[in-house]
């Protein structure tokens, strides 16, 4: 029998509060009859204080990895954990992209990288003229790099791939015209969808970088294509972002995200209503 009426959000250090856009979802689990309570995962904690854990914006798992997913194993054993243990680990990894490509998911083209000889062999042999670097494991642009063929290779000397395994991916130009899109989903149905645009001269969507969010307005075959995609995975996640983009004019994949993606509820609240109802239901 569940005793406990709290829910625990998980954060980081940096964000002990979360992050504005969590409201519309923190406001629900109140009006349910719970007390929502951010809690920061690498300070000592008593999960099962707790009637459930949901990560939200711990968004500096993947400089610690291996430590974050020993706390999530904790909690796994201890309460319930939002999302699924089993899915979280299978998608801090961003191999996950070239497993969705094998069962014919149009992605953007990405190379695995593990050595300095694979990086001049993949830039040489493929057509585009520049290229996105970054660590398999990663967020937030987080050792993320932007570079034209015609430029100096420098920046590659602060590259260890024996410590870390990065990916290569045609730059697509469609970012800074088309944008990305995020498509969100609730319980596996799909919610809404933003479109993130990045700062004039900048590749990098993100917010903090000077990108700019709004509401998208998706085709019904987009959100069908996005459906199908969510609909692979071997357990319904109770959230998911799908990021889709444009290369060679085809609406590919870039990431799929299951752990600590921001929702963007501030665009639709009933979405952090949609989840609130879905944690309960869990608990």
């Amino acid at each position: 029998m569940m005793l406990s009426k709290k829910i625990g959000l998980l954060t980081s250090s940096a964000l002990p509060q979360l992050i504005a856009d969590e409201k519309p979802l923190m406001a629900a689990l109140r009006d349910l009859g719970f007390d929502p309570l951010p809690v920061i995962w690498s300070t000592p904690v008593d999960w099962e204080s707790f009637a459930a854990v949901i990560v939200r914006t711990p968004w500096d798992y993947f400089e610690q990895h291996k430590d974050f997913f020993q706390v999530l194993e904790e909690i796994h054993q201890k309460t319930k954990l939002i999302n699924d243990l089993s899915l979280m680990k299978w998608n801090s990894n961003k191999k996950y992209l070239l497993e969705l490509a094998a069962q014919n998911i149009p992605i953007v083209p990405t190379f695995a990288l593990s050595s300095l000889a694979e990086f001049y062999q993949q830039t040489a042999t493929h057509p585009s003229q520049s290229f996105v670097l970054k660590p398999f494991v990663s967020a937030g642009s987080y050792k993320t790099y932007l570079w034209h063929k015609n430029e100096s290779t420098d920046f590659l000397n602060a590259i260890d791939f024996k410590k870390e395994e990065f990916m290569l991916q045609p730059y697509l130009s469609e970012i800074t015209t088309m944008g990305e899109v995020s498509f969100i989903f609730i319980a596996g149905v799909y919610s809404h969808a933003i479109r993130k645009l990045p700062a004039l001269g900048d590749f990098r969507v993100q917010e903090d970088f000077g990108g700019s969010v709004g509401l998208f307005h998706p085709t019904e075959l987009q959100i069908q294509k996005a459906q199908d995609i969510v609909k692979l995975l071997p357990l319904v996640p109770s959230y998911a972002r799908l990021d889709f983009s444009w290369y060679q004019g085809e609406f590919c994949v870039m990431e799929l995200e299951l752990i600590e993606p921001e929702l963007f509820f501030r665009f639709h609240p009933q979405a952090g209503e949609r989840l609130a109802r879905e944690i309960i239901k869990l608990v």
